[in-house]
Formats: structure tokens, C-alpha cells, sequence
């Protein structure tokens, strides 16, 4: 069992992601809702050398979800995701667990339970990883197949 403060720091490094950052939100506090009551959850959005609406949209999902357990807040950085992860770092207020996402995926629904379950499982695991797989309407693509093969 951790012994680190039961939270969940997510970074989400954003440059001109105005088509999917909305879709991505949803799909992310889908899975937030899943994990234990007890986990503190903040989510830091990094914009990082937009030229797009992506601020903008960043913002209105704040207000969206203000005063939920969502903790949506934004940030700024120079251009570049690692300088995007370093501000994250320096940003968050909780000090458990991290993660970070991009935010042009959509997040499975029990993405953060089994990452949660996994790592409170195993204190010794420190870093973890996920192989995004591609939505084709239940149906393995040719590149599902190329990777497995």
C-alpha cells in the first residue's frame, strides 16, 4: 500500500488541440468518477504554444467543472511538451501519484481505476505506460493487426 498522500496529479500538455480537448475532458472525468471516493484528483492543462482556440476551450471546461472533484485548473509554458510536463511538475498541489495524457485520445473508463489498482498493488512499480488502440466500431484495423503481428 502507498504510503504517499491517496491523489492523482494529471498532466495534459496541450498545443492546438481545439477539436479534441472537449471529447477528451469528458472521457477523462468518466474515469475519474470511477476511482475511490478517498483519491484527490487535480487535472493541470499545460498550454504550451497555442495558436488555436485551445486556451480558450481549456477555460470554459474549468468553469464547466468548477467546484466539482475535478480540479480542473490551466497553465502556461514555453512551446514543447517536456517544458509543458516540467511546468505541470512544478504546478501541481497534490504530491501522490502522476500521470500524464494527451489530450487527442479518448480515455477508456476504467483507465484510472486499473492504473490506480495496479500501482497501489505494487508499490515498487513507478512507472507505467498504456498502447493507445484505435477505435474502429469493434473491428481490429490493419494497424491493430501490423502491431500485434
Amino acid at each position: 500500500m502507498h504510503t504517499a498522500e491517496d491523489s492523482l496529479t494529471i498532466g495534459v500538455p496541450v498545443r492546438n488541440e481545439s477539436r479534441t480537448l472537449e471529447r477528451f475532458i469528458d472521457s477523462l472525468k468518466t474515469s475519474v468518477d470511477l476511482l475511490p471516493a478517498r483519491i484527490a484528483v487535480e487535472i493541470i492543462i499545460c498550454i504550451n504554444g497555442s495558436t488555436d482556440d485551445s486556451e480558450v476551450i481549456a477555460r470554459r471546461l474549468v468553469q464547466k467543472h468548477r467546484g466539482s472533484r475535478f480540479n480542473l485548473s490551466v497553465v502556461h509554458s514555453q512551446e514543447g511538451k517536456m517544458e509543458a510536463q516540467r511546468t505541470i511538475l512544478l504546478s501541481r498541489r497534490l504530491r501522490g501519484m502522476l500521470a500524464f495524457f494527451d489530450a487527442d485520445i479518448i480515455v477508456h473508463r476504467h483507465c484510472l481505476l486499473n492504473l490506480w489498482n495496479a500501482m497501489e498493488a505494487n508499490p515498487s512499480l513507478k512507472v507505467a505506460y498504456s498502447n493507445v488502440k484505435i477505435l474502429n466500431h469493434g473491428y481490429e484495423t490493419i494497424v491493430e493487426w501490423i502491431e500485434s503481428v
